[in-house]
């Protein structure tokens, strides 16, 4: 079957080739019009050099969505990783977004394992995005194979999809089915209250990776199965003013990660809307890249 994608905006590296960061636009955007914007932000600090100039065996990669008709502009075509129902409440009618994240995260999947075959080392790649590209991207993460650990993770202005699914399953409310057996013994009882003491933060993981998982139809794993996905180190910025995607939605996809079990590192900003604040969060996502990266 075709790509149904346009071709991704590529920066290739300016030295050797050592590293790849695969990084998603927002809703209505074009892969190269954020790349070109994003790799020319300076830091603050020595020369002001660009992230291109920070990490120059870095090669960046832009996918560009496909231009799907909407349901929240009264389907009008748009390019979008996914379709929404809602702009103001992103948790509201997610279910019209569940194949785009499908046809997405195996995409992007697919560009990872791409730039692994070419020689670049898992560790060695980056995974992120913006808006609805840290979405979109989120979902690839957590749903990457089992045993592939790339090396980190970098997300601005953006939510988790079914966050409030996830939210459930973390606190242990997920349904129980069975638990209102009218014909249950003592010994049942007995049995499903060890059951429920012995589950513990791994397990309650677990469910959570194979809820994303089975939301878009791929089969859920095994509870002993190896989560290296919970051991990429995340990097979330957010604007204390973003008008599209509120703070406090950003913080809970940072809280239902954390409660996942994964190391997120968390940046908000003051006077920051909907988007990157250039130089402060460009300096803490190089900062972030040369802690986790191996370079």
């Amino acid at each position: 079957m075709a790509n149904p994608f346009p071709s991704p905006f590529v920066v290739e590296a300016q030295t050797s080739h050592t590293h790849t960061a695969i990084l998603l636009h927002g809703l209505g955007g074009h892969g190269e019009h954020f790349g070109t914007e994003l790799i020319a932000s300076a830091t603050s600090s020595g020369q002001h050099r660009t992230l291109q100039e920070v990490f120059p065996g870095m090669k960046f990669l832009f996918p560009t969505s496909r231009r799907t008709r909407s349901t929240v502009f009264k389907r009008a075509k748009v390019n979008q990783w996914f379709d929404i129902s809602s702009l103001d409440d992103r948790t509201h009618g997610e279910e019209v977004g569940i194949d785009g994240l499908a046809e997405t995260s195996n995409y992007i999947r697919g560009l990872i394992q791409i730039e692994i075959e070419n020689g670049i080392p898992a560790k060695c790649i980056l995974l992120g995005g913006l808006s609805q590209g840290l979405a979109a991207s989120l979902y690839t993460l957590l749903t990457l194979n089992p045993q592939l650990q790339i090396g980190a993770y970098i997300g601005m202005s953006g939510y988790f999809p079914f966050v409030k699914d996830i939210e459930k399953i973390i606190q242990g409310e997920e349904d129980d089915i069975g638990s209102d057996d009218i014909f249950g013994t003592e010994d049942d009882e007995a049995d499903s209250t060890v059951a429920q003491q012995t589950k513990g933060e791994t397990n309650l993981a677990t469910q959570a990776v194979n809820f994303v998982r089975e939301n878009i139809d791929l089969s859920p794993l095994e509870p002993s199965a190896t989560l290296s996905c919970l051991d990429i180190p995340v990097f979330i910025g957010h604007g204390e003013l973003d008008e599209r995607v509120s703070l406090e939605t950003g913080k809970r996809a940072r809280d239902a990660l954390q409660a996942m079990g994964m190391n997120v590192t968390w940046h908000q900003y003051a006077n920051l809307g909907h988007w990157y604040k250039v130089p402060d969060e460009i300096d803490d996502i190089v900062e972030f890249i040369q802690q986790w990266l191996e370079f």
